[in-house]
């Protein structure tokens, strides 16, 4: 009589341990893909909050269908391929138009870049995504919310 109670006890106990576990794995899809279907404007760079006045604001889109994204960088037009999986992010092929801007936004334009060039991982919480390097520190945050003129 124990050893039926104690094979439906096992069974159960397993069967929850296994929902959990596939629980925490489904997230990871559900992150992708608000990635890949939203577009992101530049909020923070580093520590820094980028002013609300600048004539262009950069910004990603990210194509699931071509794993490339394209955006600006509040300079240049930017097209790049990225990797994706989990929530690592790896970028690659960087490229840009190459139009001459004022000072300011070629400061930017340029510490944009090269912050791209260091990601390694992203996490998104509510409208915020972040783009962080291999150390987990946060290189940039973006955010989509669409702003009303």
């Amino acid at each position: 009589m124990f050893k039926p109670i104690f094979s439906a006890a096992m069974l159960s106990a397993s069967l929850l341990l296994t929902a959990c576990h596939t629980t925490t794995i489904n997230t990871h899809p559900l992150q992708s893909l608000q990635l890949q279907t939203q577009r992101w404007t530049l909020t923070h760079l580093g520590t820094n909050v980028l002013p609300a006045n600048l004539q262009v604001q950069p910004y990603l889109q990210f194509d699931a269908a071509s794993k490339q994204i394209r955006g600006s960088d509040g300079c240049n037009r930017i097209m790049a391929s990225y990797q994706l999986s989990q929530n690592q992010l790896h970028f690659s092929q960087l490229s840009s138009t190459k139009m001459m801007c004022r000072d300011a936004n070629m400061l930017l334009a340029s510490q944009f870049s090269e912050a791209l060039q260091q990601v390694t991982s992203y996490r998104i919480e509510a409208h915020t995504l972040q783009l962080l390097d291999r150390k987990g520190q946060v290189l940039m945050q973006l955010n989509n919310r669409q702003v009303a003129d």
